[in-house]
């Protein structure tokens, strides 16, 4: 059932079955939320939540995360739903996703929900974007998904860089070419 937006749609069982009445389903289409404040504001409602944004899943970068995750995962959890909200997301493997933060805000929340196993790539010669990458993890995947990170910096073009990788306790410094361009990234992006 769509209460709000029904009569944009083909009537349900519990319409045909005559146990709800379409008559009173309504015809509410787009973003805006005035018509659902006005309706609030009719019935006596005051306690509501805020109307801003929306449902994430109109939000058109959102969505491809969402199917990645269902595509790539065993079993679906809490944490997973979480981090479609923050970052770039790359898939560089069947079982390993890059996450890159886009502002300070998603620098900070990555490394609150880095867990035991993952590895943060950060840019040791800029203060961000910082990065996790999660799942199997080898060389090669570290020095894709550091590749790709430097996409997102103001390092020079071809420059080596310095790049500080952390996982388990364990931290190493490593220097990559920021040899990577827009069309050399866009494989890899889920959104």
């Amino acid at each position: 059932m769509r209460p709000l937006s029904a009569h944009f749609f083909a009537p349900t069982l519990p319409e045909r079955e005559g146990w709800i009445d379409r008559a009173k389903l309504l015809a509410i289409r787009g973003r805006s939320r005035r018509e659902q404040i006005e309706r609030a504001f009719e019935m006596d409602v005051r306690n509501y939540p805020c109307p801003a944004g929306g449902c994430l899943l109109t939000e058109l970068s959102f969505v491809p995360k969402v199917q990645d995750v269902l595509d790539h995962s065993d079993e679906l959890n809490l944490r997973d739903c979480r981090l479609l909200k923050i970052g770039r997301h790359f898939r560089i493997g069947e079982r390993t996703k890059v996450i890159i933060g886009r502002n300070e805000a998603d620098n900070a929340m990555l490394e609150n929900v880095m867990q035991a196993g993952e590895t943060a790539i950060t840019w040791m010669d800029g203060n961000t974007p910082a990065g996790i990458i999660t799942g199997d993890q080898g060389p090669a995947g570290i020095g894709l998904a550091v590749r790709i990170l430097l996409r997102y910096t103001k390092a020079e073009p071809a420059v080596q860089c310095r790049i500080k990788v952390r996982c388990n306790g364990s931290e190493e410094i490593i220097f990559v070419a920021n040899d990577m361009n827009e069309a050399a990234v866009t494989p890899y992006l889920i959104a």
